[in-house]
């Protein structure tokens, strides 16, 4: 993993290599400013790049606000090697005449000063890049503004212009420096667990490891399964105060029984259930002094979710208390071995054990979304205790946001396989890899790339790249391809199965926002009918020589109510297949060629319903009269 690049906008350090080196030393930066090297060192915290801020022009040093914006974005484009980590910007830049030679503070330097040229690039660059995911005047760059100044001062006016921090030049050093890239910084896992350099996926990092400085009360992860929610709460616990414990994990799984849940979390007591032979502490009390991880809390039963609401609230103190299941022994033989189980405090007489437990839980469900809860049992007050009652959840963004990450995640994953299976390293990746890599859509997002690049390895042991017959079938070919048209070929070799596409749709993740819901449910409609209408099409070729089948001048020898039985997987009748084929068609908003089987069959639905109606007609007019 490389070092950190930070950006410093300063005009002494720029012009003057004297202060540029003695600051390297100080901070213990590495200086790529000309010569780019961002290779990790054991003894610097940082790569560091200078800028100015100004330009000189017909021997004057001029401040120049676009100059800097111009320097700040060629390291903050999506095409930059590598994002700034942490912007430190100067408050007060030195303009005026000049000589025409080297710049040098002693000899050859300009006579005024502006204190506010840097509150005037802070300003501009919050303009430029405002953060839009925080109230106005932030700037999705993280920046802190260095001074000789008092903070008295400026400090204040440092903060409105959207700047991270105020630091005195004089209280900056390596310590300080590694405080402000952990707390403000965009940067990578040190560990290398959680690899990427996609911007949303740093700012979640950042945001976690502000949750790990606190590392008490509750915290929600939310993001789509196989993302790497559990990899975020081991990088939280990794980067608390508690790390020094274990880190408790449970995994909610669908339809647990409610007793045994209760059991496994909370503990119980000698006798409370038919196993429970001694007194048992459970993973809640565990996780004393340390912290629990809850995934997939979606599953929880009703009384598994009163309990949590419960054990979630916080004392004054951040403690929180527990129940074990069943209740405290009563015979002498039991309560020696009872007590001896209690990790936190035990209450004698409420039978509730106190414990200082930092609480993650995590779902794939969009428990951030109002209307989740008319279409589901999950309690809404357990998800403003969880993760809304302290503004304390975060989402880990989906692969599909991250495209930049895709490729350098599979080379990774497929560099591991081919370690651990002895194969032929390295490889090249034919053009054909990447772009597939790219233009797929990732519905099982980090999880199933890693399983793509496993199947890869495999393919392409014995050789020196990746050719595109070595990805998976399952993987698709371009995440903007339309559906095939009508008449064509109803899959190809790279087109996913039903079954998988059931497992997509089932695994999609539902954001309650206004840009992803727009227009959606009209999209979803068509896509599926076009599905629909590619099944009943291959139904009517599995149907269509099926014995017993009378041929007619308008289906030949198609049978739609049979491929329409087989499709749902029980019998109907004719006027139902009618209907559903109807159905099918409203979907897509338009029609296939009339000579077509799918054209011929719809003819027949709708002249059939024609007949049914007028069937029913005719017998109600019989029964009346």
């Amino acid at each position: 993993m490389s070092l950190p690049l930070v950006l410093i906008i300063d005009d002494l350090c720029y012009w003057s290599k004297e202060e540029r080196l003695r600051i390297c030393k100080q901070l213990q930066l590495v200086d790529v400013t000309e010569t780019p090297n961002h290779a990790s060192t054991e003894n610097n915290l940082a790569c560091a790049v200078f800028a100015s801020g100004q330009r000189r022009e017909a021997g004057r040093l001029v401040n120049d606000t676009d100059e800097a914006l111009r320097q700040v974005e060629l390291g903050w484009t999506s095409t930059a090697s590598q994002r700034w980590s942490l912007v430190l910007l100067d408050l007060q830049f030195d303009y005026g005449a000049i000589r025409n030679e080297t710049l040098d503070p002693d000899f050859n330097w300009p006579e005024f000063s502006d204190r506010e040229h840097g509150l005037k690039i802070m300003d501009a660059l919050s303009r430029r890049w405002p953060d839009r995911n925080s109230g106005d005047g932030n700037c999705e760059i993280p920046v802190v503004i260095l001074s000789k100044l008092d903070r008295v001062e400026k400090g204040k006016q440092a903060g409105r212009a959207g700047a991270m921090a105020y630091v005195e030049k004089d209280d900056l050093d390596p310590q300080r420096l590694a405080e402000l890239l952990n707390e403000h910084g965009l940067i990578e896992d040190p560990d290398g667990v959680i690899a990427g350099k996609n911007l949303a996926l740093l700012r979640t990092l950042r945001a976690a490891r502000e949750a790990a400085r606190r590392a008490q009360g509750n915290l929600l992860l939310l993001g789509p399964p196989g993302s790497g929610k559990t990899m975020l709460a081991e990088y939280i616990h990794r980067h608390s105060s508690r790390r020094q414990h274990a880190l408790q994990r449970f995994t909610v799984g669908a339809g647990i029984n409610p007793d045994m849940l209760k059991a496994q979390l909370y503990g119980h007591w000698y006798g409370a259930h038919s196993l429970a032979s001694t007194s048992e502490a459970g993973l809640a009390e565990r996780a004393h002094r340390g912290s629990l991880f809850l995934d997939e809390i979606g599953n929880l039963p009703a009384t598994g979710q009163t309990e949590l609401l419960e054990f979630a609230r916080c004392l004054s103190d951040g403690t929180r208390v527990l129940g074990r299941f069943g209740s405290f022994p009563s015979s002498r033989q039991h309560v020696l071995q009872a007590h001896q189980s209690i990790i936190g405090d035990y209450d004698v007489h409420t039978q509730r054990i106190r414990v200082d437990v930092f609480l993650i839980t995590a779902t794939n469900q969009p428990l951030d979304d109002p209307s989740f809860y008319k279409r589901s049992d999950f309690r809404q007050d357990l998800f403003v205790r969880l993760g809304q009652e302290s503004h304390r959840y975060i989402e880990f963004p989906p692969l599909s946001s991250r495209p930049d990450d895709v490729v350098m995640l599979f080379e990774r994953f497929l560099s591991e396989s081919t370690e651990a299976h002895g194969g032929r390293w390295p490889k090249l990746l034919d053009s054909e890899v990447v772009q597939r890599l790219q233009q797929h859509t990732w519905p099982g997002n980090v999880a199933e790339l890693r399983g793509v690049a496993l199947e890869a390895e495999k393919a392409s042991r014995d050789w020196d790249e990746v050719l595109g017959r070595h990805l998976p079938m399952l993987l698709i070919h371009s995440k903007n391809a339309s559906a095939p048209a009508l008449g064509m070929s109803e899959a190809t070799a790279l087109s996913p199965s039903v079954a998988a596409v059931t497992q997509m749709i089932s695994a999609a993740h539902v954001a309650g926002r206004r840009s992803e819901l727009t227009g959606s449910l009209v999209a979803i409609n068509r896509a599926f009918g076009e599905l629909q209408l590619r099944l009943l099409k291959a139904a009517l070729e599995e149907t269509r020589r099926q014995t017993g089948q009378a041929k007619s001048d308008l289906l030949g020898d198609l049978n739609p109510t049979t491929a329409v039985s087989l499709l749902l997987g029980r019998p109907i009748t004719t006027p139902q297949a009618a209907d559903e084929i109807k159905r099918i068609m409203s979907l897509v908003d338009m029609y296939p060629d009339p000579v077509s089987d799918l054209g011929r069959v719809f003819s027949w639905a709708q002249g059939r319903r024609g007949k049914a109606r007028k069937t029913v007609g005719d017998q109600e007019r019989t029964d009346a009269s």
